[in-house]
């Protein structure tokens, strides 16, 4: 204990658990000065508790607490190893603003319980590789309140696959379709529709019942399908379609796409006249050929 001014300082220990508290002048062996404030150290445990309201009441209480939380954050960074923390009846993390959890290897979450996550906002799942659901014994369900639902295979298939009955209901329309085809296969049975062809075949009894049949003149239909970005690539080139007269986005217009390498794509134009968007790692030339004749601006 030393109380000369200007160098006052209190040094409390005790051999069981190396436990030692100073405060004030922080000194050596050799009494010579290290530092400033308050020291506590200890081979066991050491607990430190916060009176809220007392932190409340008092502004320099306060300030102290942030000053103490800073020494002792600056001391355990450089030791650059562990920090566990562990409340045998519950433990709260809060913030006024912004919460980040980051690591450079792996973060786990887990629960003997459940786990909840809500956001009043929106909510982000990102996987540079892989990102997997599964429900063991209950059922996984995915619902959207108000927007559209899109599930999208941007480079690969897709697939549906149920050990009991597999349902597809709309309250208005379904539509299905197929750039190249569609084939429908029941019980051996089968429908198949391309471009120009519909096929049916049955190894036994083919039974219509209808009231009225109506042959006319053939006739096609175009289908839009969604944009998909594809692989990712250095160049990418697409077109933006308007009609001269109106200068409104061209809609539902049959186009056919062909790079310099002789790749081709044809679709059809969506709702904001927008084509499908080339991507490639070199550059080529993209060549747009209309395949339904209207009178048309190619942005």
């Amino acid at each position: 204990m030393e109380d000369k001014r200007g160098d006052e300082h209190i040094h409390l220990t005790t051999e069981y658990g190396k436990t030692q508290l100073g405060e004030g002048r922080l000194v050596d062996g050799q009494d010579k000065p290290r530092g400033a404030g308050f020291e506590l150290r200890t081979d066991e445990y050491g607990v430190i508790r916060q009176l809220s309201a007392a932190a409340d009441a008092a502004n320099a209480l306060q300030a102290d607490i942030a000053s103490q939380s800073a020494m002792f954050s600056e001391r355990l960074k450089p030791l650059n190893v562990l920090i566990h923390m562990q409340a045998p009846d519950g433990m709260a993390f809060t913030s006024g603003e912004h919460t980040q959890l980051t690591a450079t290897k792996n973060v786990a979450v887990s629960a003997g319980g459940d786990i909840s996550v809500g956001a009043m906002g929106n909510m982000t799942a990102l996987a540079g590789e892989k990102l997997g659901l599964f429900a063991r014994s209950g059922p996984l369900s995915l619902k959207s309140g108000e927007g559209p639902l899109e599930v999208q295979a941007q480079n690969g298939g897709m697939q549906l696959a149920a050990e009991k009955k597999l349902t597809l209901t709309s309250v208005s329309d379904i539509s299905f379709a197929g750039k190249k085809r569609i084939t429908l296969i029941g019980g051996g049975s089968y429908l198949k529709l391309e471009a120009g062809k519909i096929e049916y075949g049955t190894p036994q009894v083919y039974l219509r019942k209808v009231e009225k049949t109506y042959l006319g003149a053939s006739k096609s239909r175009q289908a839009e399908f969604p944009y998909l970005p594809g692989k990712e690539g250095v160049y990418s080139r697409g077109f933006i379609l308007l009609d001269d007269r109106t200068n409104e986005p061209a809609a539902g217009i049959a186009y056919r796409l062909t790079l310099s390498s002789g790749e081709k794509v044809e679709n059809v134009s969506n709702n904001k006249g927008c084509t499908y968007i080339m991507s490639h790692k070199e550059k080529h030339e993209v060549e747009l050929t209309i395949l339904r004749q209207e009178s048309l601006i190619i942005g």
